[in-house]
């Protein structure tokens, strides 16, 4: 299986519960014409099934309390 590489027709989701820090991780990721969206936690990103299916990529912080 090759790697897939991602291009801008990909979603990446940010999960983490740190507004500063999911912030800072979407503006860094959008101008290299990423589509770019956040999650306070992985129980938010779990409810918007039709979104997670589509990510190619999930950033998620290693220290996320409650679902992960």
């Amino acid at each position: 299986m090759s790697p897939h590489v991602i291009t801008g027709n990909d979603l990446v989701c940010v999960v983490d519960d740190d507004d500063g820090a999911r912030g800072v991780i979407a503006e860094a990721l959008r101008p290299l014409g990423l589509e770019v969206q956040v999650f306070v936690g992985a129980g938010a990103l779990l409810q918007r099934t039709e979104v997670a299916a589509r990510a190619a990529c999930l950033v998620l912080s290693a220290s996320l309390r409650g679902t992960s």
